[in-house]
């Protein structure tokens, strides 16, 4: 697994973890949409994982840009399926 962060809005990044399409990748995207659900709490809007991404929409009046990047980095530390 290796962690790009991509802008897609002001509001929202795209996570891509895995560059190609593969059953065992589902396990990981899982586990870091658990532990993004429980580090981001109440500042997460929404949560859409995919085969090899998840985008994340943050609330803008909660965090800024950088704080998202930081709670989305200390969400991915250590993360294990």
């Amino acid at each position: 697994m290796k962690l790009a962060i991509e802008v897609v809005a002001i509001d929202t990044l795209m996570l891509r973890l895995f560059d190609q399409i593969e059953e065992s990748n589902m396990p990981w995207l899982l586990a870091a949409a658990e532990r993004l659900r429980d580090v981001f709490a109440d500042k997460l809007l929404e949560l859409v994982p995919s085969y090899t991404t998840l985008l994340v929409q943050y609330d803008l009046t909660q965090l800024d840009d950088q704080q998202a990047r930081e709670l989305i980095k200390q969400a991915l530390t250590d993360l294990s399926p």
